[in-house]
């Protein structure tokens, strides 16, 4: 009876001393990140909290990729609202040169054109000045709604096509 249990507790010795050495490397990985942390939830690895730029983020991802910690890797961090807010900003700058109309907010970790442009054209250059700024999207936005994938992408577009005037 106390091999199974002695067993038992050397494999629970072995599964946190071999978690302990990867939240080491995950930790030093991104040591260097501001606002994110790791930790070890069961036999998970958890990384969280809010990156403050595109590129720590990407770092992230390209990081839990590994096929050393694809498996073991929970990645719940985000791009910061801040970063969201400030390239909202920018792109609502960017737009404001062709299209007074449209502006550029945050919400629920997205970012938002709403307004009205003249024409289509208008309209699509719009949402491609802002796809400049960014990804095309990002698994932590991938939903699963009613057994089908989809994606939801960073930039949602509520732009508004004003009819053509009425003719007399």
């Amino acid at each position: 009876m106390k091999i199974p249990v002695f067993i038992f507790v050397a494999s629970l010795f072995s599964l946190s001393v071999h978690a302990t050495d990867h939240l080491s490397e995950l930790r030093e990985l991104i040591k260097d990140m501001p606002g994110i942390t790791t930790r070890i939830i069961g036999s998970r690895f958890v990384i969280e909290g809010e990156t403050q730029s595109l590129k720590d983020y990407a770092r992230i991802q390209k990081i839990i990729s590994d096929k050393v910690y694809q498996d073991v890797a929970l990645n719940l961090s985000s791009l910061s609202d801040a970063w969201l807010e400030k390239k909202a900003k920018e792109i609502q700058a960017d737009i404001s040169v062709f299209a007074e109309g449209v502006t550029a907010r945050v919400s629920n970790h997205h970012i938002i054109l709403e307004g009205s442009v003249q024409n289509m054209e208008q309209a699509n250059r719009a949402v491609m000045v802002s796809s400049i700024e960014l990804p095309n999207d990002w698994p932590e936005y991938n939903r699963k709604i009613d057994d089908a994938d989809t994606k939801s992408r960073l930039l949602v577009n509520f732009l508004i096509v004003a009819p053509p005037p009425k003719k007399r």
